[in-house]
């Protein structure tokens, strides 16, 4: 075998390994503990579920307000905690519709997108608090309420929901990317539901995950290099 193809044969070989080394590593960063998917439900005072503030609407015109707080969700076995994160909130539309003395029904629409904060509570990771931000994130909220609903009693209905794709670091510098969800429902002298779900992808902060196509362009970019190496080789 020539000079030239033992030096290429080397050099694809170096590349080869390098990619792979990449790759495995990559594989290798995610963190088991906050990686999957986890859910949360209470009524008031628990620590987990969908958190809204929300303000009744009046049959006389105020509208009324709604809009997420965050939610938290619960981790449970082998390290019992519970991860509560606060989402942010801006108003874009309200649509409301009364008959003065009889009804109001308010109905409010925004997005959550910029700061999203976090921190978990129990278990080895107390303690650990998130920053990051959303992007995407939408929200819709009701107030409604009738002064004689059923039995003759008044009805006061309020509910909610929220979603907050994210990205950021915690504080011992993993990073995470996720999706966070919350449904809030109440409804006077009926009902609490608060309900949560958290898909999250956890990572060191040595190695993040590349996405696939992060590689393809990798590869892409290295084909006309790897070209002109292997003509100058192999023309030696």
């Amino acid at each position: 075998m020539s000079n030239a193809s033992t030096s290429w044969s080397r050099l694809t070989l170096i590349i080869t390994v390098v990619l792979g080394l990449s790759v495995g590593t990559a594989q290798a960063a995610i963190v088991p503990e906050l990686t999957g998917s986890f859910s949360g439900s209470s009524d008031f005072g628990g620590s987990s579920g969908a958190s809204f503030l929300l303000f009744p609407c009046s049959t006389f015109g105020d509208p009324g307000g709604g809009f997420p707080l965050g939610a938290g969700v619960e981790v449970i076995p082998p390290n019992i905690q519970t991860i509560n994160f606060s989402v942010s909130h801006s108003q874009t539309s309200v649509t409301v519709s009364n008959a003065p003395g009889q009804f109001c029904n308010s109905q409010f629409s925004g997005t959550t997108d910029g700061p999203i904060t976090g921190g978990i509570s129990g278990g080895t990771l107390n303690g650990l608090e998130f920053t990051g931000t959303v992007t995407g994130g939408t929200y819709s909220a009701e107030s409604s309420f009738t002064p004689f609903g059923e039995l003759a009693l008044p009805f006061l209905a309020w509910g909610g929901s929220f979603d907050a794709p994210f990205k950021g670091f915690w504080s011992n510098g993993w990073y995470s990317t996720g999706d966070l969800k919350g449904v809030l429902d109440i409804s006077v002298g009926h009902f609490v539901d608060a309900s949560s779900s958290l898909n999250i992808t956890t990572v060191t902060s040595a190695e993040v995950i590349p996405e696939p196509s992060t590689f393809m362009m990798l590869g892409a970019g290295l084909l006309p290099v790897i070209g002109v190496i292997r003509r100058r080789y192999l023309n030696r």
